[in-house]
């Protein structure tokens, strides 16, 4: 709508924050904060203190996921040669994700910590295709995911903060402490992992060599001469 109006140079009022009367601010806010409004105007982006989730599992999980990837992308880790995975987690996340050792159906496995962590050590990933019935009713997962995952909590834990353990069958132990997860604005992801979550879902829709142009334009979104290239590019 503000595109049109412009385009039809609609001309407003100047102070349509602050006007006495039907101003937003003296209509809503008894006046507003201006100095709060323009305060590093410019300088702090908002959109950057958005959490953008890296795996479709629920949100709380998102922490010991985490600390199973920074595990992974530091060590070999092969399923076989671990004893048990030893997870201590937030009383919300034991509450709500602690209760699905066995889990039924997609729901509970979307819900289940076990789950998650089973499958993220077997794949080396969590996405989509991690959550339909031919990985969550794999044998193998479920075995793991029943019987290898160990969930405790701690009351003083923030929300998604997680401490996991590794224990290997030769009596060693891998561990990491996750007090901020994977996409959230204390720990955002890197560009390749942004373009690898891209390349993952985008893959069954574009081809490749239109993916690549797409996460270019993005990169460089100040220099592209009309949006419409990324919109048209965009189209399946």
């Amino acid at each position: 709508m503000a595109a049109l109006l412009a385009q039809q140079k609609f001309v407003a009022t100047r102070e349509f924050l602050t006007a006495r009367d039907g101003g937003l601010y003296n209509t809503y806010a008894e006046g507003g904060r201006i100095d709060l409004a323009l305060g590093e105007l410019g300088k702090r982006w908002e959109l950057e203190q958005l959490a953008l989730r890296p795996w479709p599992a629920a949100t709380n999980i998102q922490g010991a996921v985490t600390a199973v990837f920074d595990l992974l992308e530091q060590h070999t880790i092969a399923p076989a040669k671990i004893d048990r995975v030893q997870l201590t987690v937030s009383k919300i996340t034991f509450d709500m994700h602690g209760g699905f050792a066995t889990y039924k159906g997609k729901f509970e496995a979307l819900l289940s910590a076990h789950y998650a962590v089973a499958a993220a050590l077997h794949d080396r990933a969590l996405t989509l295709a991690q959550y339909e019935p031919a990985r969550y009713d794999d044998p193998t997962l479920k075995a793991f995911a029943g019987t290898h995952v160990k969930i405790d909590m701690n009351a003083q834990f923030t929300s998604q903060e997680t401490i996991a353990n590794i224990v290997l069958r030769d009596g060693s132990t891998l561990t990491t402490h996750c007090k901020q997860p994977r996409g959230a604005p204390e720990n955002p992801l890197t560009n390749a992992q942004l373009d690898d979550k891209f390349r993952t879902y985008a893959g069954a829709r574009l081809p490749g060599s239109r993916i690549s142009a797409l996460i270019d334009m993005v990169r460089h979104l100040e220099e592209l001469p009309n949006a419409r290239t990324l919109i048209d590019a965009l189209r399946t």
